[in-house]
């Protein structure tokens, strides 16, 4: 019979850590969506950030409080950006306030 300290030996999972920078490929973090890529992003793929800071972040190193990212398929990115209120063209070349 083995005693108690070999009883108690679990199976330890070896996981390799990689630099952030070499990861590859991506899943569509839409619920249910099974759509993926392997390599460089493609075309109409969009990523999402979510943050709670109370205040606006210049900087993305300064976010203190993450709460998802990921990436969208074309069709789910699309689902998104038409629940949003829309930015109007006019919106995006109007002159910032003061500087008309």
């Amino acid at each position: 019979m083995p005693n108690r300290h070999e009883r108690r030996r679990v199976n330890v999972a070896r996981v390799e850590m990689i630099e952030a920078n070499r990861i590859k490929g991506c899943i569509c973090c839409w619920n249910g969506c099974d759509k993926a890529y392997d390599d460089e992003m493609p075309k109409g793929w969009q990523c999402i950030l979510m943050f709670g800071d109370p205040e606006p972040v210049l900087d993305i190193l300064e976010i203190k409080d993450w709460k998802r990212d990921g990436a969208l398929c074309p069709e789910h990115a699309e689902a998104v950006q038409s629940l949003l209120i829309p930015l109007g063209l006019e919106v995006m070349t109007r002159p910032s306030e003061g500087q008309a």
